[in-house]
């Protein structure tokens, strides 16, 4: 049963990440100022942890190397959530755009997040080269093509895109997603992510008692928990209850009209 403990691990990390996250996002004024002053300040201590790690390969370096990779990511989703790093486009998508017009837009409205996330994912392949176990890579470039793949499907169309979860200062993106349907690449991103969840998973087993397994069971943990995101996208799945009222209690500005119409077809 030793391989438990890192599973356990990655999903409270994630609970909690998420919930910090999340929190965070919706506080404003001196609250939020002090927040993104905080985040920069944890982003210049993390780099002295990665170069210290960098000759470890122990379970306990994995899973601070693991700390580390959704740490980062944390601050960046944070400047995103908080409007801080979205993209060159700040109004919604206009009605009636298709094809690579809208597929422009799309990205004008992101590309700051984007930008910075491939950034720090470069970053992190430099310290961490001829590293013993670079964990913190591996969990950000695990989370950010992730996150890339629930982008490309929410903006192609899937049948719950939870768009009421949007915090106000990055509403306008709510418009770029795609009209509510059941597609195959949703369904073959939820099997690959599966799959690969439990190829990881084999593998730590496998690999039992060294930093190596800690590693791709905490790695397991992670992707299977971006599968089960990819899976709300199919049924409704209430994951924001997870987190209570920090979702649930926050005042929500109206959806557009055509929002409600369509989303109140499924």
């Amino acid at each position: 049963m030793s391989w438990l403990l890192p599973i356990l691990a990655a999903l409270a990390a994630w609970w909690a990440g998420t919930l910090t996250v999340l929190v965070l996002s919706r506080i404003g004024g001196t609250g939020r100022r002090l927040a993104l002053r905080g985040g920069w300040v944890l982003v210049a201590l993390l780099v002295p942890i990665l170069i210290l790690l960098h000759p470890q390969d122990s379970p306990a370096a994995a899973y601070l190397g693991f700390a580390v990779g959704l740490a980062l990511w944390g601050w960046q989703e944070l400047l995103f959530l908080q409007g801080v790093a979205t993209g060159s486009r700040k109004a919604p998508s206009r009605r009636g755009r298709k094809g690579l017009g809208r597929v422009r837009e799309a990205v004008e409205a992101v590309s700051h997040h984007e930008a910075g996330l491939f950034a720090t994912l470069l970053v992190l392949a430099v310290l961490s080269f001829g590293a013993a176990l670079p964990v913190a890579l591996w969990t950000f470039g695990a989370l950010w093509v992730l996150r890339l793949s629930a982008k490309l499907n929410l903006f192609y169309g899937v049948p719950h895109p939870n768009g009421h979860l949007f915090p106000p200062r990055i509403r306008h993106l709510a418009s770029f997603l795609g009209r509510p349907r059941r597609s195959i690449p949703l369904l073959v991103c939820i099997g690959g992510w599966f799959g690969l969840a439990t190829g990881l998973f084999i593998s730590g087993v496998a690999h039992d008692g060294t930093g190596l397994s800690t590693a791709l069971l905490l790695l397991a943990g992670l992707v299977g928990l971006g599968a089960l995101e990819h899976l709300a996208f199919l049924f409704r799945l209430p994951l924001e209850e997870l987190w209570g009222w920090d979702v649930d209690d926050q005042p929500q500005r109206p959806m557009p009209r055509e929002r409600k119409a369509i989303e109140g077809l499924f």
